[in-house]
């Protein structure tokens, strides 16, 4: 399959007569004790990516920490383990609080526990709006739910397949696609865009999903994004954001974008594009060496504007 994408969609559109709840409301939940950065990250990108309301849920201990960082955010608490994680019983809490959102990205800082395990398996089955699942969200998917066919799963004995109910996006880094798949890409471009094709249609065929529903965001050097149709390489970027937190980043704007309307797949792409894009600009100014992810979300702003004005 030959990439069939070459070009990103155009920016969400900013109607001149509307409102915060014209341009949609993201839910990120991310965040452990100690992990109160990552949560931050992925607000902040989501706020400076044009969400019209973002709301974070984090564990109670550090609700105060992460509401301190910015003022436009919202945060609400969820019980939470005696280790600092999401509770089990944070389940009923996270329902309601995403029956009126427009997105939801999970996954940035939360840490491993069983508990997580089961809230974010029952989470990928049966939520129904889109959702991007990163980073630990991967992991617990990866150990619990599983990504290959049943007879294969062990862990947790065999896990009846469910079809999905809403969109799925799932943005593995190397490593986390390996825990995945099984699979271990190589650097190579092609190698890399084949393990992602591969991947994506046999979640489709597991969830019986006939609609494209699940969008793979395999990242690094040359960022893949399928739906096992269609293949998008992203040509932005620099090894200068090989740093913690730039994923937490990526997070925050793809969710923003699919709040305001974005269909799963042009918000991946896109999301890539200015995450790479925004990345470049920092290096442009003060080096790949000291490029952090902060400084990335510092520059979303810029590289929506150049991207606008292309």
């Amino acid at each position: 399959m030959k990439d069939n994408h070459s070009s990103t969609p155009g920016l969400p559109l900013r109607e001149t007569f509307g409102h915060k709840g014209t341009f949609g409301t993201a839910i990120l939940i991310a965040g452990s004790l100690g992990m109160g950065g990552a949560a931050v990250l992925a607000g902040t990108a989501a706020l400076e990516s044009g969400a019209g309301l973002v709301r974070l849920l984090v564990p109670t201990p550090i609700q105060t920490t992460v509401a301190s960082y910015r003022s436009e955010y919202t945060v609400l608490p969820l019980p939470a383990d005696r280790e600092g994680h999401i509770s089990r019983k944070a389940f009923p809490a996270i329902l309601s609080h995403t029956s009126t959102a427009s997105s939801l990205g999970i996954g940035p800082g939360l840490g491993r526990s069983l508990g997580l395990d089961v809230v974010i398996s029952k989470l990928f089955a049966a939520l129904p709006i889109p959702a991007v699942f990163d980073a630990d969200a991967l992991n617990a998917l990866s150990y619990r739910e599983s990504f290959t066919p049943p007879a294969e799963r062990s862990l947790f004995g065999t896990i009846p397949v469910p079809s999905l109910s809403g969109p799925r996006i799932l943005t593995p880094h190397p490593g986390e696609f390996f825990r995945m798949s099984g699979v271990k890409v190589t650097p190579d471009p092609k190698d890399r865009r084949e393990a992602a094709i591969r991947f994506v249609r046999l979640q489709r065929e597991i969830y019986h999903d006939d609609e494209g529903q699940i969008v793979l965001v395999l990242k690094g050097a040359g960022t893949v994004v399928t739906d096992g149709d269609r293949v998008f390489v992203n040509k932005t970027g620099n090894p200068g954001m090989g740093t913690g937190g730039a994923g937490d980043v990526l997070t925050g704007i793809i969710t923003a974008l699919i709040a305001q309307k974005m269909k799963p797949f042009d918000a991946a792409m896109l999301g890539v594009t200015l995450h790479g894009f925004a990345g470049d600009i920092v290096a442009e100014k003060k080096g790949e060496i000291s490029l952090t992810a902060g400084d990335i979300t510092d520059f979303l702003p810029e590289a929506f504007k150049r991207y606008k004005s292309l």
